[in-house]
């Protein structure tokens, strides 16, 4: 369904589109377009937010900061990104991840599991 977030709406499941200013939810499978993109647990689909954090994370993310506590597979376009784990693409001035299956492209590029921790332009793992 649709979601709105006037200012703020949280759930515990959010299937469907997602507007507004703040939302929180344990799950999300979802269009989602905040300022405030918070996930607890599992996120899948596209996110578009000045902030958005989640637990794990597969999709696309756009946003200033794009945080995901453990597994992210997907896309991430930000000012800075950060997982734990990444399967897929971190684009943006920082990109950190711990161990990683896919490259980054930015200023800052961090793979700490790597053979080259860091690299700036493009840094890659498979």
């Amino acid at each position: 369904g649709l979601k709105l977030n006037l200012p703020y709406g949280g759930n515990d499941r959010i299937m469907g589109i997602d507007l507004g200013i703040a939302s929180t939810s344990k799950n999300c499978s979802a269009l989602q377009i905040n300022l405030l993109n918070m996930i607890e647990e599992r996120y899948s689909g596209f996110q578009v937010g000045l902030f958005n954090l989640c637990g794990e994370s597969r999709g696309f993310q756009v946003g200033l900061l794009n945080s995901t506590d453990s597994i992210g597979s997907g896309l991430q376009v930000g000012i800075v990104n950060s997982t734990l784990e990444m399967t897929g693409v971190q684009i943006g001035l920082i990109n950190y991840t711990d161990f990683m299956i896919g490259f980054q492209i930015g200023i800052v590029n961090i793979i700490r599991e790597s053979i080259v921790p860091f690299f700036p332009i493009i840094n890659f793992c498979f």
